[in-house]
């Protein structure tokens, strides 16, 4: 009936009028500027801005078709005519040359009375080997009526405006000439402010093979193409009838931003195209509203549709008048396909965008960002593709669904709709009554056979930050309909999948579609959904539904959700897959139902009634600051529902049920800050319970039942002394080890088979029920820089009984060179070094001594006191630790020169060292503070050569340094203590001097010697809960070689001062340089 109805209607728009043939007047205005009225002579007749060309009335071989040089500028005011048409028009002419009928740009304008067809540019019927050239076209209606005259039977009015050209042929016998027409049009701009339309308008070019055949003498005609550049339709007001009013079902047409290719080997292409709604008053459309191109009646092979756009199309829906649409809106092409065996293909190669912000808009069925492909009859191929889409809603209210990519809905044939990019839903406002759809949508049902896929081959994201939506589903939807299908197939695939949530509600989905709206007890998927409407019997069921999502990813933060979440993909009923492969939900701050309305959370995917499957393959859950007023899966739920490897994370989180662990084949999860859980179901493998740093409630309550910890391979936990863990039973095994976490180190706890009540942190250990229970520490890598820190001490401590060796010593018996009794000296010295210890230690520091020397005999003794100031970086790794160092103390010191040129020294000294240690560790630091006594000696002798002029001094010595232990809070906030053990060093150095005399006044000195450090190795343990964990050991033990120079100045041979200044280079396990003076002075 349908096809009937369009052939009838199509043959009246070609072949006559709305009037009697008698009657029939036409008007060519020939480039002129023209005003038609209802008080025009030719009113009842055509109007034409350009030259008519009517059968063989004036076309012969000398007839100009050449105007392109002649711009049309004509406007009716009112009156009744039959078509109102701004270019040229030729209509089914006998003459059989090839003509090119041109004109330049064309202007018409309406703002009142009545007309069956209006057209912005030329029009050919039925005229063969003819090409229409259009410049740009500008169309504007202001008023009146577009009837859609000549296509009255039965009352299917089907197209009223075409912004652009239209060309029109038939293969069918008595209805006109078989025809190859070409059509070409610039620029279209095609304006409505007002009126009433009966039919589809159209803002490009329209192709119509009306015929239901080819021609039987040619089967390559009809052939019909056009082309047009860009095409934009604005409407700011009017009434648009563009359905069978007998079968309100069937609303095939609408308003289109792009061009129509209608009927066999009919084709369109252009630069792009859009529909721009912008209600400066009523907007009524009874039909679709589209921003491409529509293509139908076709058929197949070489007589199939298609349609091209180099470039992108859209639809935008703004202003404050009210806004009404019946059906569908739809960012790309739309492909209605109804005939038997019909076949097409549309290609948009740039981007369909659409943006609804109109408060006073109600769309009365689904958004679709991509081409929708619809067909009813036993469809061959079907294809369209769109590079990537957009969807943006701001304020308004729509009925139906909102999908990001494209739509089939077929029946059979092989059809598919797709993105070659990606996809994006932006909603801040507004109410979307049916479900929010990231990817495609592809429908299949109603006794047929067929496969259909709606794919995206990028990432589809939904942004919601406000409104009010029915549904988010992150991937594509793949939907069957009915009981009695027969190989039923139908794929909704995705690249990536991406929700954000910031704000707004999320109702349940409610799917909305012919017959009653369909539900799903779930307000969020992150994968796709496969879902079979009816439950299918028998062992092989003829349906295979599926959905396949590479990874997805939901983050909600501060929604109001009002179903349940699931992470991964819904499978729901008969031969329905749904399969993530990665499926990331992150929920914050949100408001997931309430105490009467529950509302689950699925990390992994879910199953029901009697669906295939659901599979992820790794799935992770993270909740924080939130309320979940029923259960929480780490898993997935459902028969055949799967999950390869899961982790969760709750941090600061309340579940009013279950936390069910079950579902998936490993599991691991980690608590932080304060949790609470109504029971615990089934067990993971690896469990961490991580408290905030002044927290004094438990990680974890569990407030029916026992937690079982029994199974688990790692049980984890970062805590201070005196918090607990696990408020509630606990249930362990015999291999069950818990393993507390410090910034310094592991501290490891065997806690052996039982069920307790709670598990916590103290100072003696790990507290589990009644027990507390010791165990063995193991300090981190980067807990050296304390031991480190340690070392800079003992290494600072030894430089100074270096310099009261070599430069301490060496002032003393030059103060007490030549002048009786006792001399005061001083000396200082400073430098830095670094001490290679696997990392490394930099220390720099400076030392003095300041005391009185004499001789009694042949013996030099001495005594003074010293201090020393220094700071140490220590590095490992990625940890860096910085402290500073003194000491304070007393000794004295013994040369004894025999008659020979040998000579014995030796020294002590004590006091006490301090060191002040800042360290960190990632996100943890440390600090200490700790003092020890010390005491260091050492013994030595020489030989002086006499090699006039110079002395040359061959010595050795041995040196031990002792510093004390000691123990101290390490500062981490963990009740950490570090426990020092004492450090001794022994030295043994020999080298040589060699000594001479500038003037009477000035002297000098050069040296080289080798030292061998034993031992000297800082030791440290790390005390906490029971346990001790080792720190790696830095050391002072190795060898270096020493190089020194020196010079001794005093300002006269009389005077009693003297200076003396040297450096010293060392090269080894020991780096670095050093400078010293000291000056004497004799009383």
């Amino acid at each position: 009936m349908k096809k009937t109805i369009i052939a009838a209607s199509l043959t009246a728009l070609a072949m006559g009028s709305v009037f009697a043939a008698d009657t029939y007047k036409y008007n060519q205005a020939e480039g002129k500027t023209i005003e038609y009225s209802k008080d025009s002579a030719t009113e009842g007749g055509k109007l034409t801005g350009g030259w008519y060309y009517d059968h063989a009335e004036n076309v012969n071989t000398s007839t100009n078709f050449d105007h392109s040089a002649n711009s049309t500028d004509i406007t009716l005011t009112g009156g009744t005519f039959d078509e109102l048409i701004g270019g040229n028009h030729i209509k089914q002419p006998t003459y059989t040359g090839a003509p090119n009928v041109k004109i330049g740009d064309t202007k018409v304008t309406m703002t009142d009375g009545s007309v069956g067809y209006f057209i912005g540019g030329s029009k050919a019927n039925n005229s063969d080997k003819t090409t229409l050239i259009t410049g740009d076209v500008t169309a504007v209606i202001s008023g009146g009526s577009v009837t859609g005259a000549g296509m009255g039977i039965n009352g299917a009015e089907k197209v009223s405006v075409v912004g652009g050209s239209c060309v029109k042929s038939t293969g069918s016998k008595n209805q006109g000439t078989p025809a190859s027409t070409t059509a070409e049009t610039g620029n279209i701009s095609l304006s409505i402010s007002g009126g009433t339309f009966t039919g589809a308008v159209f803002g490009g070019s329209v192709a119509d093979n009306y015929g239901e055949t080819q021609a039987d003498s040619d089967s390559t005609k009809p052939n019909l193409s056009i082309t047009t550049g860009v095409s934009s339709l604005l409407i700011e007001g009017g009434t648009f009838q563009s359905s069978d009013p007998k079968n309100p079902e069937d609303y095939d047409f609408g308003v289109f931003g792009g061009s129509a290719a209608l009927g066999k080997q009919s084709s369109t292409e252009s630069s792009g195209s859009s529909v721009t709604i912008d209600a400066k008053k009523a907007v009524v459309i009874t039909g679709r509203v589209v921003g491409g191109d529509l293509l139908g009646f076709g058929g197949s092979g070489e007589n199939a549709t298609s349609s091209t756009i180099n470039g992108s199309t859209s639809v935008s829906i703004t202003g404050s008048g009210n806004i009404t649409t019946t059906e569908s809106v739809i960012g790309g092409s739309l492909l209605n396909l109804l005939e038997q065996d019909e076949e097409s293909s549309s290609t948009i190669s740039g981007t369909s965008e659409i943006v609804i912000d109109a408060a006073n808009a109600e769309l009365g069925d689904e958004v679709i960002g991509g081409s929708y492909v619809r067909t009813q009859k036993n469809t061959g191929a079907a294809s369209a593709s769109v590079k990537g889409t957009s969807v943006t809603i701001k304020a308004g209210t729509i009925k139906g669904n909102v999908v990001g990519g494209g739509k089939v809905n077929g029946k059979n044939g092989t059809v598919k709709s797709s993105v070659d990019g990606d996809t994006l839903i932006a909603i801040s406002g507004g109410t979307v009554k049916g479900a929010v759809i990231g990817g495609g949508h592809a429908k299949i049902g109603d006794g047929t056979s067929g496969d259909m896929s709606a794919d995206v081959t990028g990432t589809s994201r939904i942004q919601i930050t406000g409104g009010t939506v029915n549904g988010v589903i992150g991937g594509g939807l793949s939907y069957a309909y009915g009981a009695n299908g027969a190989d039923w197939k139908s794929t909704a695939s995705v690249g990536k999948s991406e929700v954000i949530i910031t704000g707004g509600t999320i109702e349940a989905v409610n799917y909305v579609a012919t017959g009653p709206e369909q539900t799903l007890p779930v307000a969020i998927v992150g994968g796709g959904v496969s879902w079979s409407k009816d439950t299918i019997s028998g062992g092989n069921p003829p349906i295979e539904l599926t959905t396949t999502t590479s990874s997805s990813s939901v983050v909600i933060d501060g929604a109001t959700v009002k179903a349940d979440i699931v992470g991964g993909g819904y499978a729901h009923q008969t031969g329905s897959t749904a399969s993530v492969e990665n499926a990331s939900l992150s929920i914050s701050n949100a408001t997931l139902g309430s105490d009467s309305k529950k509302v689950n959370v699925y990390a992994g995917g879910v199953t029901s009634e009697d669906a295939v499957s659901s599979k992820v393959t790794v799935a992770q859950l993270q909740i924080t600051a939130t309320k979940v007023s029923g259960s929480v899966y780490t898993g997935g739920s459902g028969a055949n529902s799967t999950v390869g490897t899961s982790s969760a994370a709750l941090t600061d989180t309340t579940v009013s049920g279950e936390l069910n662990l079950d579902g998936s084949d490993e599991t691991s999860i980690v608590f932080t800050g304060v949790n609470s859980v109504g029971s615990v179901t089934g067990t993971a493998q690896s469990y961490a319970f991580n408290a905030a740093d002044e927290q004094t409630a438990a990680v974890l309550t569990v407030k029916e039942g026992a937690i079982d910890l029994s199974e688990a391979k790692s049980i984890r936990a970062k805590a201070k002394a005196g918090q607990t863990l696990i408020d509630g039973s606990v249930t362990t095994g015999q291999n069950t080890v818990v393993v507390v976490e410090t910034p310094t180190g592991d501290f490891t706890y065997n806690v052996g088979a039982d069920t307790r009540d709670g598990m916590g942190i103290t100072s003696g250990g790990l507290q589990i029920g009644e027990s507390t229970i010791s165990g063995k520490g193991e300090a981190n890598t980067n807990s050296k820089t304390v031991s480190e820190a340690f070392l800079g001490s003992v290494a600072f401590v030894n430089q100074g009984a270096e310099f009261i060796a070599d430069e301490g010593l060496n002032a003393a018996v030059r103060a007490a060179q030549g002048a009786p009794g006792f001399t005061a000296f001083g000396a200082i010295h400073g430098g830095k070094s670094r001490y290679e210890t696997g990392s490394h230690v930099d220390l720099r520091g400076t030392s003095l001594a300041a005391g009185a020397a004499g001789r009694v005999g042949g013996a030099l003794i001495a005594g003074f006191v010293e201090a020393g100031w220094a700071s140490s970086d220590s590095h490992v790794n990625g940890a860096r630790g910085d402290a500073d160092h003194d000491y304070y103390g007393v000794g004295a010191a013994l040369r004894y020169d025999f008659s020979t040129p040998f000579y014995l020294e030796g020294s002590v000294r004590a006091g006490s060292a301090s060191t002040d240690f800042d360290g960190a560790f990632g996100n943890a630091s440390a600090h200490f503070e700790s003092d020890a006594f010390y005491a260091s000696a050492h013994l030595g002798g020489g030989y002086v050569f006499k090699l006039d002029p110079v002395q040359l001094d061959l010595y050795g010595r041995y040196t031990v340094t002792y510093l004390d232990n000691d123990d101290t809070d390490l500062g981490t906030g963990y009740g950490e203590t570090l426990s020092m053990s004492s450090a001794t060093t022994h030295a043994l150095r020999i080298g040589g001097r060699l000594t001479g005399d500038f003037s009477e006044t000035t002297s000098w000195k050069v040296g080289a010697a080798y030292e061998h450090v034993f031992d000297g190795d800082a030791e440290a343990d790390i005390l906490f809960g029971g346990s001790a964990a080792a720190l790696d050991v830095p050391s002072l033990s190795g060898n270096t070689g020493i190089l020194e120079l020196g010079l001794s100045v005093k300002p006269s041979a009389a005077s009693p001062w003297t200076a003396d200044i040297g450096v010293k280079g060392y090269v080894g396990d020991r780096r670095g340089a050093a400078g010293s003076i000291s000056v004497l002075y004799a009383f």
